[in-house]
């Protein structure tokens, strides 16, 4: 059943994009510091953290402004793969991947053994890095190498988890983009679900 959206509620939508940009706008003009790329952008970090303990894949949709837009920009145009989601995997040993991708299937619990055939730690030129977890606080670095245009792209994330979930924050090193409280959830194998 598709439902059409009445005038008033076009409206209200378009409405509700305007303000949202309005507000996004403002708060990318507020001028913020510039990290050093040697810096972890979250300090003071805990000093008492280990490299081990956590294990498997957390997925998070995109929900910036902007990204929200580009979606349903893509969407009229009618491309596919045009959701982005940002996949974390942790391996018990300390290690962790981080990739986005693109997909209008959505992720389900049903999708982790065909995104664990490729997201691993022995596909090259995904971010990796090593986490670090002190009680429910977790952070890490990721970082990437592209030998094309000869650019090292790095990534800090700091956080809390609770339960099958992540908040994290993160700071892009490359571009000066921070993300606030995006939450990521663990994926299991139940197809299911």
């Amino acid at each position: 059943m598709i439902r059409t959206l009445t005038p008033k509620r076009k409206v209200a939508v378009l409405l509700l994009i305007c303000v949202l940009f309005v507000i996004y706008s403002i708060m990318n003009a507020i001028p913020k510091p510039i990290l050093p790329d040697d810096v972890f952008a979250f300090n003071p970090i805990p000093q008492n953290g280990k490299s081990e303990g956590v294990e498997g894949v957390y997925y998070h949709r995109a929900s910036s402004l902007i990204e929200i837009l580009d979606e349903l920009t893509c969407k009229v145009d009618g491309w596919d793969d045009c959701t982005t989601y940002q996949l974390l995997r942790f391996y018990d040993d300390g290690f962790v991947l981080e990739t986005p991708i693109g997909t209008d299937d959505g992720i389900r619990n049903g999708d982790l053994p065909k995104l664990q055939e490729w997201f691993n730690r022995e596909t090259k030129k995904l971010p990796n890095g090593k986490y670090f977890i002190s009680g429910s606080r977790l952070w890490f670095s990721t970082s990437v190498h592209y030998d094309d245009d000869n650019r090292t792209v790095t990534s800090d994330f700091s956080g809390v988890m609770i339960g099958n979930i992540l908040i994290l924050d993160g700071y892009s090193h490359y571009n000066g983009h921070r993300s606030s409280k995006m939450i990521f959830i663990k994926l299991h194998g139940n197809p299911e679900e």
